[in-house]
């Protein structure tokens, strides 16, 4: 939690020098084997993507720009609580029901997976309704309710036992650009920084020299529709 509340803290006191912008997508030039790009959200929230063929990689946090330099923070999963999970009521019925809000208190079960996962057996995804606010399930022994996005990231756990609780409301706890952005598995990239100029992200530092290529720097070209 005290590494995102510093992120936090030094978008706002940074604030006066981030850019007024749209959401900037920033794909890497320098031709490897796998497609890596930089999304910068306006809300100064960023996303890091690495694709290789069909499987994906993905790193979320914040980022705040200093003159030329963007310093992007990744979201500390270990420490910051990405969900709360709170059971709400117990009746006497067959069925679980989950309802999953986002941080402005805005019902999004529609848009996320729910699923009650049993050990030894596997997962049993929650059905959703036709007013298509809550999804629903049989209550199953030691049932446990996971929203599938998270479940892939290093953060311990993020579900729930279901218990003797019929009825639960899940709000995220993140903005909703890390919500619809998070790939197939985590990748710690950890902090960096990147210089930002001429319509490209490059890396501070270089790198040595790989195989018949010269010393290089890392560089993100920004797409433009």
């Amino acid at each position: 939690m005290i590494g995102f509340l510093r992120a936090l803290l030094a978008l706002l006191i940074f604030s006066i020098n981030v850019s007024a912008q749209k959401n900037e997508l920033y794909i890497d030039t320098n031709n490897g084997s796998c497609n890596k790009t930089i999304t910068l959200q306006d809300n100064g929230t960023y996303s890091y993507k690495i694709r290789c063929q069909e499987h994906s990689n993905t790193s979320i946090g914040t980022w705040v720009q200093i003159r030329d330099t963007i310093r992007f923070t990744q979201i500390d999963t270990k420490d910051f609580k990405i969900i709360r999970i709170d059971p709400t009521t117990r009746e006497n019925t067959k069925m679980v029901c989950v309802k999953v809000f986002d941080q402005s208190g805005q019902n999004i079960t529609a848009k996320i997976s729910v699923k009650q996962y049993i050990p030894r057996k596997g997962n049993y995804y929650l059905k959703l309704d036709s007013t298509r606010t809550e999804r629903t399930d049989f209550r199953r022994d030691s049932g446990i309710i996971i929203i599938e996005p998270f479940d892939i990231l290093p953060s311990g756990t993020l579900g729930m036992a279901i218990d003797s609780f019929t009825n639960f409301e899940i709000t995220v706890n993140v903005p909703n650009d890390f919500v619809y952005n998070i790939g197939s598995d985590w990748i710690d990239i950890g902090n960096f920084d990147l210089l930002k100029k001429n319509g490209e992200l490059v890396s501070v530092m270089t790198y040595p020299s790989d195989g018949n290529r010269k010393p290089f720097r890392l560089k993100y070209r920004r797409h433009r529709k």
